[in-house]
């Protein structure tokens, strides 16, 4: 299991897999819908309750994920290519709308 460390880490990385929704095969997909398929992967793999949306400003939203432990590498990738990023400026999963 990797650290909340180790997963910040790899979704700074430069790795080509942001909003690449397409490498994502159609029987893995949670919804058709790049945003709503990262809420439901999220969901799935951490759990939680209340809203999925902890905040937002002009075109960018924070997502109320803090426990990122339980995430692996894949699943990182995963949440990249539905256009999950780390926001530095508030230390949180973030997405831009689009």
């Amino acid at each position: 299991m990797l650290t909340h460390e180790q997963v910040v880490t790899l979704f700074e990385q430069d790795d080509n897999e942001y909003i690449k929704f397409e490498r994502i095969s159609a029987d893995q997909r949670r919804h058709i819908r790049p945003d709503l398929c990262a809420f439901l992967y999220l969901h799935e793999k951490l759990g939680g309750d209340g809203d999925a949306v902890a905040g937002a400003r002009h075109d960018e939203i924070w997502l109320d994920w803090d426990n990122l432990e339980g995430l692996t590498e894949e699943d990182v990738i995963y949440l990249k290519r539905c256009g999950v990023r780390w926001s530095d400026e508030c230390d949180r999963l973030a997405m831009f709308a689009v």
